[in-house]
C-alpha cells in the first residue's frame, strides 16, 4: 500500500475575459463601455489561478498467479474559470474575478480504480486436451468516479455587463433535491433556482451578478467495466497465436452528462443525453457508450 499527498498551485495561468464590458449606468444600461472608442474586446491574460489538493493511495495484491491493483484519489482543485485562452468571456463580475472562485470544470473529487489479471494455471495432461484448457488468461479494468461540478447559470445578461456569464439566484426556502415521484432525468428542483434580477428603480438599481456559488452542483457518476478473455494458441514459441474476447462497458451501464445549469433554458434541470466518457469532461452528446465487443485474433512472433 502506498499513500501520498499530491498539491498543486498555479499563478498567472493564462485565460480569456472580456476587457472591455458595459460601464454599469443606471437607470440607462449597455450604452457605453469602459473604453468608450472600443467595442468588445476579448483579452488573453494571466489572470486566472489554481490550487490542487489530491490524496492518493495505490494498492498491489499478489497471490500465485492473480494479480489485483487498485487506485484512489480523492482531490479537489479551486479555480476562477478554468477557460481557454481563446473565446472565453471570462468571469461573470468583470471587477472582481473572485468572485467566480469554485471548484474546477474538470475537478474529479474521487476517482477509483481497479484491475484483475489472472492467468489460469496450467493442467499436466495430454498435448490434445492441454491445448485446449491450458493458455486462458482472463482480465478486468474497473472504473468510477464521482460527477463532474456545472453551474446554475441565468442564461440572460441580466447584470447589464455585456459578459453573458451570469449566474443563477437561489429562490428562498425551496429545497434543491429532486421533487418526489420525479423521473431520474430530473437532477435537481429546478423550482429552487431564478435568473439573477434587473437593476431597476424597484430594487434601487442594484447589479446582480447571481449568488448560485460557480460549479456548486455536481452531475452523474461515471462508471464502466471492462473484461477481457485471452487464449493462447500453439503453446509459446517462436512463432504462436493468441484470440482475444473483450467486452468494453461489459455491463452496458448508461453514463449520462450533466444536465442543463441555465435557468432560461426549457430543460433546465433535465438530463438529455449520454456521457461517452469522462475525457469528454461530461459533455452531452446524443451517442453514449453501450457494450461494445470485440474479438481480436493474433499471430505473434
Amino acid at each position: 500500500v502506498n499513500v501520498g499527498y499530491v498539491g498543486n498551485h498555479a499563478e498567472h495561468v493564462m485565460a480569456s475575459r472580456q476587457f472591455n464590458p458595459y460601464a454599469f449606468t443606471p437607470p440607462n444600461f449597455e450604452t457605453t463601455r469602459i473604453y468608450p472608442g472600443l467595442g468588445t474586446v476579448e483579452l488573453a491574460d494571466a489572470y486566472d489561478w489554481e490550487k490542487t489538493n489530491a490524496l492518493e493511495t495505490n494498492i498491489t495484491r499478489r497471490a500465485h498467479n492473480l494479480t489485483l491493483l487498485a487506485n484512489v484519489v480523492w482531490m479537489k482543485t479551486i479555480d476562477i474559470g478554468s477557460s481557454g485562452t481563446e473565446g472565453q468571456n471570462g468571469p461573470a463580475n468583470p471587477f472582481n474575478f473572485d468572485f467566480y472562485k469554485g471548484v474546477a470544470d474538470f475537478d474529479q473529487a474521487l476517482r477509483i480504480t481497479g484491475s484483475v489479471n489472472y492467468p489460469f494455471p496450467m493442467f499436466h495432461v495430454n498435448s490434445a486436451v492441454g491445448a485446449i484448457v491450458n493458455g486462458w488468461q482472463v482480465n478486468a479494468i474497473v472504473q468510477s468516479q464521482s460527477g463532474l461540478p456545472f453551474s446554475i447559470t441565468s442564461g440572460v445578461d441580466n447584470s447589464e455587463s455585456g459578459i453573458s456569464n451570469d449566474l443563477g439566484v437561489y429562490n428562498p426556502g425551496v429545497s434543491i433535491s429532486r421533487p418526489a415521484g420525479a423521473a431520474k432525468t430530473v437532477w435537481f428542483n429546478s423550482a429552487a433556482f431564478a435568473q439573477n434580477p434587473k437593476p431597476t428603480a424597484a430594487n434601487g438599481y442594484t447589479q446582480s451578478f447571481g449568488n448560485v456559488p460557480r460549479n456548486s452542483l455536481r452531475g452523474p457518476a461515471y462508471e464502466d467495466t471492462d473484461i477481457s478473455l485471452f487464449k493462447d494458441i500453439g503453446g509459446e514459441g517462436h512463432i504462436h497465436g493468441q484470440f482475444q474476447a473483450e467486452a468494453f462497458n461489459a455491463w452496458n451501464h448508461s453514463n449520462f452528462a450533466n444536465p442543463s445549469g441555465s435557468v432560461s433554458a426549457g430543460t433546465f434541470g433535465i438530463i438529455t443525453a449520454l456521457s461517452t466518457s469522462t475525457g469528454s469532461v461530461n459533455s452531452a452528446t446524443t451517442a453514449g457508450a453501450p457494450r461494445v465487443w470485440q474479438f481480436v485474433g493474433k499471430i505473434i512472433f
